[in-house]
């Protein structure tokens, strides 16, 4: 929903160094990883990329693990449920091929409007940028450092100071908030 609306979804750690040849199991995937130097671990962002990665690798699976739907008429995305059977749902698998979108429109015979929504949904999110940042050393001290001061620091603010951040100065400076 975050990548839908554009929202920020957080940066993405990686690790940049060697890996050794390998078989790698990604849900059902496997594959043959060869050795290289310049391999990217993921440090930090891994549950966000697992789900990315896992409604990119249903594209191509034809199935998914957990499925995701978006529905046209709320704008938004729900997992099918027996209450959902009325409404006109895109799986995100198919939103994330132009084709297979293109295909699936024309088969569910949409409205002009539903059409431009299922359309809209599909440029989102293929088109969506993750911040990534790759941290280059081979000491794993430093990645851990990096690691940890993501991860630590700073503290959550209250809800009131969230909105004195947002228009707290525009009033005190004697605009007016709308």
């Amino acid at each position: 929903d975050s990548v839908y609306r554009g929202y920020p979804i957080g940066a993405v750690l990686l690790w940049r160094r060697a890996a050794v040849a390998q078989i790698v199991h990604f849900f059902d995937l496997r594959v043959d990883a060869d050795a290289r130097q310049d391999a990217l671990w993921i440090v930090d962002g891994q549950q966000r990329l697992a789900t990315i990665a896992a409604e990119l690798l249903a594209a191509e699976r034809r199935a998914a693990p957990r499925a995701i739907f978006f529905d046209l008429g709320v704008k938004t995305f729900v997992e099918r449920s027996s209450d959902t059977s009325q409404r006109l749902l895109v799986p995100l698998r198919i939103a994330l091929d132009a084709t297979a979108l293109s295909e699936w429109v024309i088969e569910q015979g949409l409205s002009k409007h539903e059409r431009s929504v299922a359309f809209e949904l599909g440029k989102r999110v293929r088109e969506y940028e993750v911040p990534a940042y790759i941290v280059h050393t081979p000491n794993d001290a430093v990645v851990r450092e990096v690691f940890k001061r993501v991860n630590s620091t700073g503290k959550a603010l209250a809800e009131s100071e969230v909105f004195d951040a947002l228009v707290g100065s525009s009033l005190r400076d004697g605009g007016i908030a709308a």
